[in-house]
């Protein structure tokens, strides 16, 4: 009964239409595609990007792309076309305005693929012999890419922002010559806004670290493997993984470290100017760690993962605004599969961290922990049971863009599915002024609100009741208004049905036209009109007062007075038939109008 007496005053209002948290939203995962494994997701800060991944057809393995545009995957485009055989290790990177990069590897050889802005992929371009690209795009659209040779060297490949078009650097990487970028040692590559990279990777037992520039490599390299750590000496260092500021000057590089004995730890170094700060242990220190990787965003916050060798428990470190990086913690619970934790910052400072976990006779599930202003949120989980089995080998990956839109994406089933967090559409208020008075058909106006994954539908609810719904943000009253006092409020829907709504406003109606009455005289081709005016005044309704009187010609020519009465001469140039429009209107807007037809010789 207290529904109905609610619906009754406020027209049924949706619920969902209350709601104006600003923290994103997570939605279980969708299928985009049938697929063996994922390559890679990113997003670029406008919220545009793709996923990369790899789906067998007619018994080969080719590389497949789906772009993200408009908070939606798109259909999937295969970028390794020219090939019969079978590709491999796809990566993605991607910029605003749906620029993408695509690196893969077939016959031997990797490949780059670029997509331009407005434009369909490109060919592929084969940057050299070898395997393991990685990938990393500016903002600004250049693109480097770091990969194995098959004789064991490491080389980039610089793709250029303005025509599109790639270049092997003639430098390799290596510092002793020896096999490097090799298993565990693959490069990783980060870009900054300015177009320099750092790249990482593993040689002969150390971890190194060398800047690239557009026109070749630094001629200093960092080995980032330090003599001992926490008093025992070093053996073996891999998996490096790096990510980078905007600035240049800044990036991380966390790394598993083997140390004497037997041990393990997970180093993190971090990068200031042409130096590395020293080892910074990141994870539990009761357990080995395994599969470390590293997010931040532009300002250098971010995360850390990693997980137990034993427990396969996800650990992660914090990177804060001073560029302190605090010591490993637990997270979520132990896994009886590789759980490959991985994290996405979005630039506003929240993130994300998404595992993998699997349980004593149940079935692995995608476990994401929220991060806001580097606090931690519910856990959420991605996965819908009847999309059948998670793949726990097959890859997981995480993107973000610049709002705290989060995209994770994984094998479920045979289908590569992602899971999104989304944030509502952006707070936002009414512009139609609340002073005395706007017309019978109120033409209501709004500030659009912020949202960068698609469409927003707008829903216009005057005295609580919906009036209207529109795409734009203004809206005229299909009917006229009765009465003098209204209210109003809008309503921004996105794609995924979240709301935010403007404070409920009110307006006075001015609902009555004004008077008009209009004299007309002709001699020749010159034309007297003598327009009188005046503003409605009855009780129970409000005046807005006499705005004036518009004139238009019909030869292009128009005229406008303000005075209650107006005596308006013109004189038309040509001969012709032309109709007259004689418009009054009232200061809150509505019109009464005239027609006349006048014909000159």
């Amino acid at each position: 009964m207290r529904r109905m007496l609610i619906c009754a005053v406020l027209g049924c209002l949706p619920a969902a239409a209350w709601t104006t948290s600003a923290q994103a939203a997570f939605f279980p995962g969708d299928p985009i595609d049938a697929a063996t494994r994922v390559g890679d997701v990113d997003l670029a800060r406008d919220g545009t990007g793709g996923v990369t991944y790899v789906k067998n057809v007619g018994g080969a393995d080719h590389i497949f792309v789906s772009r993200f545009v408009d908070g939606a995957f798109q259909a999937p485009e295969r970028v390794d076309g020219a090939f019969g055989g079978s590709s491999s290790e796809p990566v993605l990177a991607a910029s605003p305005d749906g620029r993408l990069v695509v690196a893969f590897v077939n016959g031997g050889f990797v490949h780059g693929v670029v997509r331009p802005v407005g434009r369909g992929f490109s060919g592929a371009t084969a940057l050299g012999d070898g395997s393991a690209p990685s990938v990393d795009m500016s903002i600004n659209g250049a693109a480097m890419v770091s990969f194995t040779t098959t004789g064991g060297d490491v080389r980039v490949a610089r793709l250029d922002r303005i025509n599109n078009g790639w270049q092997t650097l003639p430098q390799i990487l290596d510092v002793s010559g020896g096999p490097a970028g090799v298993g565990s040692g693959r490069s990783k590559i980060a870009i900054s806004a300015d177009g320099v990279a750092v790249a990482t990777w593993g040689e002969n037992g150390h971890v190194y670290a060398r800047k690239v520039f557009l026109s070749g490599v630094s001629t200093a390299p960092q080995d980032l493997t330090p003599p001992s750590f926490g008093g025992r000496a070093t053996t073996l260092s891999e998996l490096p993984d790096i990510d980078a500021e905007e600035d240049s000057s800044y990036a991380w590089v966390v790394f598993r470290q083997v140390l004497a004995g037997g041990a393990a730890r997970i180093l993190a170094r971090r990068q200031r100017g042409t130096e590395f700060d020293p080892p910074v242990a990141v994870d539990i220190g009761d357990e080995q760690g395994t599969t470390p990787r590293i997010d931040i965003t532009p300002r250098g916050i971010g995360f850390a993962t990693m997980s137990g060798a034993t427990t396969r428990q996800p650990m992660i470190a914090s990177i804060d605004k001073r560029d302190a990086i605090s010591g490993g913690s637990r997270i979520f619970a132990g896994s009886t599969v590789p759980s490959t934790p991985t994290a996405a910052m979005a630039d506003n400072d929240d993130g994300v961290v998404a595992a993998v976990i699997g349980g004593l006779a149940q079935p692995a599930i995608i476990r994401v922990r929220p991060f806001r202003d580097g606090v931690a949120q519910p856990d959420v989980t991605l996965t819908r049971p009847e999309l059948g089995p998670v793949t726990p080998g097959a890859g997981l990956e995480a993107a973000a863009d610049r709002n705290d839109g989060f995209i994770v994406t994984w094998i479920q089933n045979g289908q590569i599915v992602a899971g999104y967090g989304d944030r509502p559409p952006g707070v936002f208020v009414g512009l139609t002024r609340r002073r005395c008075c706007v017309p019978a058909r109120t033409k209501f106006t709004w500030e659009p609100s912020f949202e960068l994954w698609g469409p927003i539908n707008y829903e216009v609810y005057v005295d609580g009741r919906l009036a209207g719904t529109t795409d734009h943000a203004t809206f005229t009253l299909p009917t006229a208004l009765r009465g003098t006092k209204h209210t109003w409020m809008v309503v921004a829907k996105d794609r995924r049905g979240q709301s935010t709504q403007t404070p409920t406003r009110k307006i006075i109606v001015d609902d009555l036209r004004p008077r008009q009455s209009v004299k007309y005289s002709r001699k020749g081709r010159a034309v007297r009109l003598v327009v009188r005016g005046s503003d409605v005044r009855r009780a129970g309704h409000r005046t807005s007062g006499l705005a004036g009187t518009v004139v238009t010609w019909g030869d292009g020519k128009r005229t406008s007075r303000s005075a209650r009465l107006a005596r308006i001469n013109h004189r038309y140039h040509r001969s012709g038939t032309f109709t007259i429009r004689i418009t009054t209107r009232d200061k809150a807007g509505n019109p009464t109008a005239r027609k006349r037809t006048v014909r000159v010789k």
